[in-house]
């Protein structure tokens, strides 16, 4: 289901989340997958986030964008939400370490 939700949110890139159900839907709002969720048996929602950061042009994206886009990342790839009292620095760095467990380094692939 990541691979569908990744191709829908490159086709809208308006869009910071997406939310998915265990029988695969994908929703734009959340409630809406709640909603669906609640009519199965296994009840869990997804959430995910573009793998990067939409380009809009505006390259000073202001502390409170870049901390969304961290939050919906944080919660695509631990399908938890993102504790209260963790730090921007924190989210940060936490985001960077889970994309390396999941995707690999990049960057090391490169240069093998």
């Amino acid at each position: 289901m990541e691979n569908k939700a990744q191709k829908y949110l490159e086709s809208h890139p308006e869009l910071q989340k997406l939310y998915g159900t265990s029988d695969g839907f994908l929703f734009e709002k959340e409630q809406d997958a709640r909603n669906h969720a609640n009519t199965l048996v296994d009840k869990q929602v997804s959430t995910f986030a573009p793998k990067t950061v939409p380009q809009t042009g505006d390259e000073d994206d202001t502390p409170l964008e870049n901390r969304e886009f961290l939050m919906a990342r944080y919660e695509a790839l631990t399908g938890k939400q993102v504790p209260s009292n963790i730090g921007d620095e924190t989210l940060e760095k936490r985001v960077q370490e889970l994309e390396v467990e999941r995707f690999g380094n990049k960057e090391e692939e490169e240069d093998a």
